[in-house]
């Protein structure tokens, strides 16, 4: 699924950055692009980020930075 329209970001280059180190929405932004546009898409890849990062650590909930 596209998290970002503008630049064709789906969820599983938003997983690929989170697997290679990336760690803040800045961050993940950076290496995709996605919000770089016009930034509708913020709040939906900033949600996806937390999902992942709770499924990640057994649902210890994470203060995302960024």
């Amino acid at each position: 699924m596209y998290l970002c329209v503008c630049r064709a970001v789906r969820e599983s280059e938003v997983d690929y950055a989170i697997d290679q180190g990336c760690r803040t929405f800045k961050d993940i932004s950076d290496q995709t692009g996605c919000s770089k546009e016009c930034g509708q898409c913020a709040q939906a890849v900033k949600g996806y980020i937390e999902q992942r990062f709770e499924s990640s650590v057994g649902g210890v909930t994470l203060r995302l930075v960024g």
